[in-house]
């Protein structure tokens, strides 16, 4: 009799994880949220209802965890806004997870649920698992742009899903433990006790996984991993943004945003109702009501890419205005870092070329403003440098201006280069009157400032030429500047 019921309830626990493992390819059933901010407007119409049961004694709850992300974006990044969704489209899967492992747990075997209480304490661990994993991208990835440290909190997840697996551990071998001493199996000695024992030990390997679990989750955003997590999220930040400004730029100059919006636009709000149409199937089901939620989810992280082109507002500041930034700061730091009149006219000539790049972003969309926050870092790095070149060159032009002097080239090279500079700056203006094109005059201005920089070059060799164009000056002193 013993052997007949042991063989039972092997038969019977066969079935369950088979039901199992069906489940959690259909994911659970789930909650929806919508994302603030989106551009497309087509956040999905329904509620979700977070599962309605699973049969007998399934529970009516949403599992163990629940998404924890707060469901909508303080910033305009869109990527953090399909990041928030894609956390709550996980936690909908996780809820329905629990809910699998609940129902399981709740079906006897041999007239006990110790054994099927166990698995299923092991698959809602998934369950919240999943959960972990949406609070990680909800708060985490989601809020990228706010300051917090998003990457810290997604890098998180890893601990905190791992604590709740062995969680889930710990339930199998607890419920292993309670079937050696609550079912059929107590009444074959030897069998009872290997159970037992194998119970304890999956016990203890789930209490030394969740305790590494809980070891590693803060490391992201408070241990030692923290700073370097927190400078990648802010590092992130731009990036992002450039990427988006670059992508709504190129559409809308192309046309191209309008059709995509809508295409994207539609496609979120088909899936959406397709997903409603398969739970309001299933009628209660909560297998259907999990994938027809997950359906319906997936549709507003559709819709919400619909986002990266806009088709309201104007141009950005787009790759090329970003380019343009950072080489004008290379200019404007060395330009601040120098008392040398010629590494100034370098300097100078460096910032104009950075404005025209940045004005050249027009022709892609962009605003053509130069992006000088994008070229602040690189200024201050280059001001620095200035500051150290100040007694070298001051110390080589020194020893050029002697050698004009000795050999008497100085004044007619200072002479020519003023005559050849002011001709280039004579085409500079030529070009900026000739046209009203912003990129063309942007154009002529720089060509203007590089005249004027090939003139100050001749105060190289001849320390008091001054120039046809009224710009040459003199160096005087060079080698007393530090």
């Amino acid at each position: 009799m013993n052997t007949q019921a042991w063989m039972k309830a092997a038969t019977a626990l066969t079935m369950v994880m088979a039901l199992g493992l069906a489940g959690c390819s259909s994911g659970g059933g789930g909650h929806h949220s919508e994302v603030d901010g989106s551009s497309s407007g087509t956040a999905g119409s329904g509620g979700g209802d977070g599962g309605s049961g699973g049969g007998t004694g399934g529970g009516t709850g949403g599992g163990t965890g629940g998404g924890t992300g707060n469901g909508s974006v303080g910033n305009g990044l869109v990527v953090a806004q399909v990041a928030d969704q894609l956390g709550t489209t996980v936690s909908g899967l996780g809820d329905g997870v629990s809910n699998l492992g609940q129902v399981i747990g709740s079906l006897p075997v041999a007239g006990s649920t110790a054994l099927t209480g166990g698995v299923g304490a092991l698959v809602s661990s998934a369950g919240t698992a999943l959960n972990s994993v949406s609070s990680g991208l909800s708060d985490g990835l989601g809020q990228l742009g706010t300051g917090n440290n998003a990457v810290g909190t997604t890098v998180g997840v890893v601990g905190a899903a791992t604590a709740d697996l062995g969680t889930g551990v710990s339930g199998l071998g607890q419920g292993l433990q309670a079937l050696a001493t609550g079912s059929p199996v107590e009444q074959v000695p030897l069998v009872n006790q290997v159970v037992a024992g194998a119970g304890q030990g999956v016990n203890q390997v789930g209490q030394a996984v969740t305790m590494l679990g809980d070891t590693l989750t803060p490391m992201g955003t408070s241990g030692p991993l923290a700073g370097a997590t927190q400078g990648v999220s802010d590092a992130l930040v731009p990036v992002v943004s450039l990427v988006e400004n670059t992508a709504a730029n190129a559409t809308r100059q192309t046309g191209l945003n309008g059709p995509l919006n809508q295409t994207l636009d539609g496609l979120g709000n088909a899936l959406d109702q397709t997903g409603q149409n398969v739970k309001q199937a299933g009628n209660g089901n909560p297998v259907t009501d999990t994938a027809g939620q997950l359906v319906s989810n997936l549709g507003t992280v559709v819709g919400t890419t619909a986002g990266l082109s806009p088709t309201t507002g104007g141009a950005r500041t787009g790759l090329l205005e970003t380019v343009g930034g950072v080489v004008a700061g290379v200019g404007s730091g060395l330009g601040a870092g120098t008392s040398n009149t010629a590494v100034g006219g370098v300097a100078g000539s460096t910032v104009q070329v950075g404005n025209t790049v940045a004005s050249l972003g027009t022709v892609l969309g962009g605003n053509g403003v130069t992006n000088t926050a994008a070229g602040a870092p690189v200024a201050a790095l280059t001001q620095q440098v200035g500051g150290g070149l100040n007694p070298v060159v001051g110390g080589v032009a020194s020893l050029t201006q002697q050698v004009g002097a000795s050999t008497g080239l100085g004044t007619p090279v200072a002479g020519l280069l003023n005559q050849v500079g002011g001709a280039v700056s004579n085409v500079g203006s030529q070009l900026n009157s000739a046209s009203a094109n912003p990129v063309v005059s942007q154009l002529g201005t720089t060509v203007g400032t590089l005249g004027n920089t090939v003139g100050q070059a001749g105060t190289l060799v001849n320390g008091g030429a001054a120039g046809g164009t009224g710009l040459g000056g003199v160096l005087g002193g060079l080698t007393g500047n530090r």
